[in-house]
């Protein structure tokens, strides 16, 4: 993280933030809630729409890469991707 906010006395830029393990997966419930769209499970792609899967499931001739991570407790990377 490279920044020079500050809260108080404290410095961002010279710390290190460490943040839930789950804040990625709580990330597409609460736009959904924001939205008031509800997350869904879809088997085929929806033009226009950001999908949560797995790497293996990817295709990167059919939808663009918008974020990837990787979740240490299942061991996978995951993919947020706009088809």
């Amino acid at each position: 993280l490279n920044t020079e906010a500050r809260i108080g006395p404290w410095q961002i830029s010279k710390k290190t933030l460490l943040i839930s393990p789950f804040l990625v997966h709580q990330i597409p419930y609460y736009l959904g809630r924001a939205k008031g769209v509800p997350i869904e499970v879809v088997q085929k792609a929806i033009p226009g729409k950001l999908h949560l899967m797995y790497e293996r499931r990817y295709d990167p001739n059919q939808g663009e890469l918008i974020y990837s991570y990787y979740d240490y407790h299942l061991k996978l990377t995951v993919y947020i991707v706009r088809f």
